[in-house]
């Protein structure tokens, strides 16, 4: 049970709260300025006590610097390029947090700190995403009792419209490319760059028109890194015909560990490099101003979903976690398909009902 009592100050009357910690040493919590602020903190530190949550007031003192630098030790499963990105975050962003102890973090202050933050709001809810997850630790930690970034109010994103290319616009781009076997690889089977990149010959089967995603490549500050696929796991992707052949002919005197598609002087296809050549094709050819390669893997989508693909296939050619996740960012395209439904819904029940099938009403 708690013992409340005054002791004085030269700023006046102060309380302290005098009490045990689960082992059974005793201990005591000052600096109250009234006996009833004294008896509420000490009536929460018996609950606290009671159902296992209390956590030592000295653990809150530790500064966000070291949670976060212990977060990001923590990420050696991410890629290099994630790691880079969240290395970059807490240097810039979190400067102004970082001396504050933990403890002291609350929802007001995580607000403030929002609020002055610089840049998009994309930019801003990135930088708060990554402190809800470094606060995280610090109540898995045990070195307070509640995340102060729950509920704060983030800016708002945009919602950025997506550029689809049609099979035409494809060609036109891959025509004027002079690489055009690499453009619609990554047209047709939704490639990210990294994976494109750490193609090898022995990852193309032009007879079973496949594609085999095994790992990627990512320049970081200079430097490349080979690892695994972003949700690491293996993929085959289906190719159509054509694509089959042009990557036939690619890779016909190549040895199995050779790369399909490198720079121009041999080497990895380096992405900032290969962004020479493509801006120059994008502005020849008849597709929007400042087209992406990425913007070809979203083209990949849209073509496939035209073409019949169902969900399911579409989030397995272009290795997304879920389909939901494939529903969240193309969902919108299968609302053109819906008329077709409609059609063959109407045609299966005349075909199985007959042709003079009446029409009921009511």
């Amino acid at each position: 049970m708690a013992n409340i009592k005054a002791y004085d100050t030269k700023a006046g009357k102060r309380w302290r709260v005098r009490y045990r910690k689960p082992g059974g040493r005793q201990t005591d919590k000052r600096g109250f300025t009234t006996k009833k602020a004294a008896e509420l903190w000490a009536s929460n530190n018996v609950v606290e006590l009671a159902s296992g949550t209390w956590i030592p007031p000295e653990a809150g003192k530790t500064p966000l610097s070291a949670v976060a630098d212990a977060w990001l030790a923590s990420k050696s499963r991410v890629t290099p390029k994630t790691l880079a990105g969240y290395t970059t975050t807490v240097k810039l962003h979190l400067e102004p947090l970082r001396t504050i102890e933990v403890g002291k973090v609350t929802p007001g202050v995580v607000q403030d700190w929002i609020d002055g933050l610089n840049g998009s709001p994309k930019t801003v809810r990135n930088a708060a995403s990554i402190l809800h997850s470094i606060m995280s630790r610090a109540v898995r930690d045990r070195q307070i009792q509640s995340n102060p970034c729950d509920g704060v109010e983030l800016p708002k994103v945009a919602a950025t419209e997506r550029r689809y290319l049609t099979a035409a616009q494809v060609e036109s781009l891959a025509q004027v490319s002079k690489r055009p076997t690499l453009v619609n690889t990554l047209a047709y089977s939704g490639l990210r760059w990294g994976e494109l990149a750490a193609l090898q010959k022995r990852d193309i089967s032009p007879k079973k028109r496949r594609i085999t995603v095994r790992r990627s490549v990512t320049e970081v500050s200079g430097t490349l890194h080979w690892g695994e696929t972003k949700n690491r796991e293996h993929r085959e992707v289906p190719i159509p015909t054509f694509l089959a052949d042009q990557l036939r002919f690619a890779i016909k005197d190549k040895a199995a560990d050779d790369l399909v598609f490198t720079a121009a002087r041999g080497g990895v296809l380096r992405y900032r490099n290969a962004r020479r050549w493509w801006d120059t094709a994008v502005d020849k050819a008849d597709v929007p101003d400042g087209l992406t390669p990425h913007e070809l893997r979203h083209t990949c989508a849209s073509l496939a979903i035209r073409s019949g693909a169902n969900v399911k296939v579409v989030q397995r050619m272009l290795g997304h976690a879920s389909a939901a996740l494939t529903l969240d960012r193309y969902g919108h395209l299968f609302d053109d398909d819906l008329d077709t439904v409609a059609d063959a819904l109407g045609e299966l029940r005349q075909k199985e009902c007959g042709q003079n099938v009446g029409t009921a009403t009511g």
